[in-house]
């Protein structure tokens, strides 16, 4: 069930925090940056969580703190289907040695005010960009891009954690690529059960609008889609 609180002394909307719980616990081994970002305390670290509205979120807690502002680019929902895409894009790049690079381009229809009113955007409108790459070594990193926003976030292995393996000379080494791909399938492993049980558990019907009825909004949706560019290519300004 969701946990938001609608008006509680008053009209005024009350602040609820998000409940804490051990997927956005700072100090669990989540991947994370390789070093913290401008004005940082620590590495921007990779979390999900659940809004009070029952939404499943990824979060990106970089440590960068403005008194008064708001952060909703450092966030975005991922329902079943897109974030069980991302899962399935990770595990391919672990089990793939010509993997690449791969983008998960999230988009939607979704309201925007034009003239004073709220109407459905004609194309679908970008959500987040998320860059997949397994590099020459086996190390999976994926990038975050909303906006002017990024994130390049390396799945290294929990805390300071190693895999030894025998090279060719019989030397006892360390192999990153090896621990990255198995740090990649237990994360998966652990988070995929747990956010789908908790986004069927916090979903909740829509409520119907007043004069709302036939299927006038979903016909245009339809269309609109249509009319999504189909051409906007691979996004290489994302500096990873």
């Amino acid at each position: 069930m969701s946990n938001y609180n609608n008006g509680a002394g008053g009209d005024r909307p009350v602040f609820t925090p998000r409940k804490k719980m051990y997927l956005n616990d700072w100090r669990m081994p989540h991947p994370a940056s390789d070093a913290p970002m401008e004005g940082g305390k620590y590495p921007a670290q990779f979390m999900w969580e659940l809004t009070n509205a029952g939404k499943v979120v990824l979060k990106i807690s970089d440590g960068v703190y403005k008194e008064g502002a708001k952060s909703p680019h450092k966030e975005v929902e991922l329902d079943m289907y897109h974030r069980n895409i991302l899962f399935e894009a990770l595990l391919e790049a672990t089990n793939n040695p010509e993997f690449g690079t791969k983008q998960l381009v999230v988009k939607k229809h979704q309201f925007v005010r034009t003239g004073g009113a709220s109407r459905m955007s004609e194309a679908p409108i970008t959500q987040i960009t998320l860059t997949i790459i397994r590099d020459a070594d086996g190390i999976i990193t994926l990038g975050y891009s909303k906006g002017d926003y990024k994130v390049k976030t390396r799945f290294k292995g929990p805390n300071q954690s190693v895999i030894l393996v025998r090279n060719t000379a019989g030397e006892t080494v360390e192999d990153l690529g090896v621990m990255s791909r198995m740090y990649v399938r237990s994360w998966i492993k652990f988070h995929q059960p747990v956010l789908d049980r908790m986004e069927l558990e916090g979903y909740e019907p829509p409520k119907p609008r007043e004069g709302a009825g036939g299927t006038g909004g979903t016909i245009q949706r339809q269309s609109n889609q249509n009319q999504s560019n189909l051409n906007e290519g691979f996004d290489d300004d994302i500096d990873f």
